[in-house]
């Protein structure tokens, strides 16, 4: 086995054995997303491509500040939520067989 090949299965292994904590997304779109990531995969790569193009970043007004809770405009995003959508990108891309596209989305959150 290569080392890309290595490396993904431990990516797999790790982020799966965190799926077994329960995992509490401040969106219920990507709670959506994360259930139906083990047997959907590509229905979680729509939704949460589909949660990145329709909504902007926030600017939170403290820059320390990574997630805004109460947060009622849902024409944003927040960092958070950001990245939880591009770590569950890569997940599911890792189960459809394509590791390289899942690096690069991994590199890109």
């Amino acid at each position: 086995m290569n080392f890309r090949g290595l490396f993904l299965s431990g990516l797999v292994l790790l982020t799966t054995s965190f799926d077994l904590q329960a995992k509490i997304y401040s969106s219920p779109i990507l709670t959506e997303a994360h259930n139906l990531l083990v047997n959907q995969p590509e229905r979680t790569l729509t939704i949460t491509q589909s949660y990145l193009e329709q909504r902007r970043l926030s600017q939170p007004q403290d820059p320390s500040r990574v997630h805004l809770s109460g947060e009622t405009d849902h024409s944003t995003r927040t960092p958070l939520n950001t990245i939880n959508a591009l770590q569950l990108q890569a997940q599911a891309l890792s189960l459809l067989q394509r590791p390289e596209q899942a690096i690069s989305v991994i590199k890109k959150s």
